[in-house]
């Protein structure tokens, strides 16, 4: 995957990939879905947020807080 700084990421709506930071909801989690949730996650910005979804942890439209990097989504060949 081609790892990128946070501040070149498209600020657009476009799906990308993020990882670093934490999810705005990791602290309430158990510790088994709370790993999941510092892990490389499908994102997009939406209104100033990091909007991603966590469907194996359970949760939807979570916000991911501090990113430090993003990858592009590549279409399969």
């Amino acid at each position: 995957m081609n790892w990128q700084p946070i501040d070149t990421a498209p600020m657009d709506g476009t799906p990308i990939f993020l990882a670093g930071g934490y999810d705005d909801n990791s602290d309430h989690a158990m510790e088994s879905e709370a790993e999941k949730m510092r892990t490389a996650c499908r994102a997009w910005w939406n209104d100033g947020d990091w909007i991603i979804t966590l469907a194996e942890a359970g949760c939807v439209n979570v916000t991911r807080i501090d990113p430090t990097h993003w990858a592009p989504i590549e279409e399969p060949r």
